[in-house]
């Protein structure tokens, strides 16, 4: 057996459809109509009670108890293609964990979670640039030294 994409139920598909696309930025691999493919990996389904043939199904929108994470390189210029988008709903704004990772959590359409976190291959990269150690950069974001290594090429 293979894990193949979650997929994420919404409401108005192409609702969701455009979110995806503009404010993520993600490309879409295959439209089936009310089931959408995308290239990183997940998708979004609406009618979901209709292709379950359950007639009392019920969604559970807004549970906050999971998320879609994406990383980005360029953080910095995430937060200003964000800035662009007035309706969306910031969980949090820019949060920096101890780890030196900086995320940012909002809600789609459908109010599922969506996070984003600054590249771990990116902090590695600028740390290392800036003349810290592999095992200095080690401690500061707790992350193992192999794992950095491959990390950079190293």
């Amino acid at each position: 057996m293979k894990f193949i994409l979650p997929i994420i139920v919404v409401k108005d598909i192409q609702k969701s459809k455009k979110f995806y696309e503009e404010v993520l930025r993600q490309n879409i691999t295959l439209d089936l109509g009310s089931n959408i493919t995308f290239s990183d990996k997940f998708a979004i389904q609406a009618d979901y009670a209709d292709l379950v043939d359950a007639d009392n199904f019920h969604i559970s929108f807004n549970s906050n108890d999971h998320e879609l994470y994406f990383e980005e390189n360029d953080f910095d210029e995430l937060l200003k293609h964000l800035e662009k988008f007035s309706d969306i709903h910031f969980i949090h704004k820019t949060k920096t964990y101890p780890w030196l990772q900086r995320v940012i959590r909002f809600y789609d359409p459908d109010f599922h979670i969506i996070e984003i976190g600054e590249s771990m291959d990116t902090i590695f990269k600028n740390l290392y640039n800036l003349g810290m150690t592999i095992d200095e950069i080690s401690e500061k974001t707790c992350h193992p030294i192999e794992y950095i290594k491959k990390s950079l090429d190293l």
